[in-house]
């Protein structure tokens, strides 16, 4: 969608709440925590929560490699025990640091996979 259009549906956006706050506040303020509340638990359901860190060290490239895994609600959990786990990857940092390169990576995992793994080690 071109930034005309997008300007031009935002635009009828809000006229549409213009007219319902005016015609209608009761109804405009019910519309507009519903939409907050529905909104704070989209990103509450999003929201990557860190499990744990693997490391890893190249020292013929003097590589250091950190993946920070976390449980990730949008990731898909396994329907059985025997489908595979999905993940989520993510490119995060690369940096050189002195002779070192440092790379941070993320990989998000359905946090019921992960308490379950944790679960086995106990």
């Amino acid at each position: 969608m071109d930034n005309d259009r997008m300007m031009k549906e935002a635009d009828k956006i809000m006229k549409m709440l213009d007219d319902m706050h005016e015609s209608n506040p009761d109804e405009y303020k019910a519309f507009i925590e519903k939409t907050l509340k529905e909104g704070r638990q989209e990103n509450e359901s999003r929201r990557a929560e860190f499990r744990f860190c693997i490391r890893a060290h190249d020292t013929s490239t003097k590589l250091k490699h950190f993946i920070n895994v976390c449980g990730f609600p949008a990731v898909p959990a396994p329907k059985t025990d025997n489908d595979p786990i999905s993940v989520y990857g993510g490119t995060g940092i690369r940096e050189k640091v002195g002779e070192e390169t440092i790379v941070v990576d993320f990989l998000g995992i359905n946090p019921k996979v992960l308490d379950e793994i944790g679960e086995d080690k106990q």
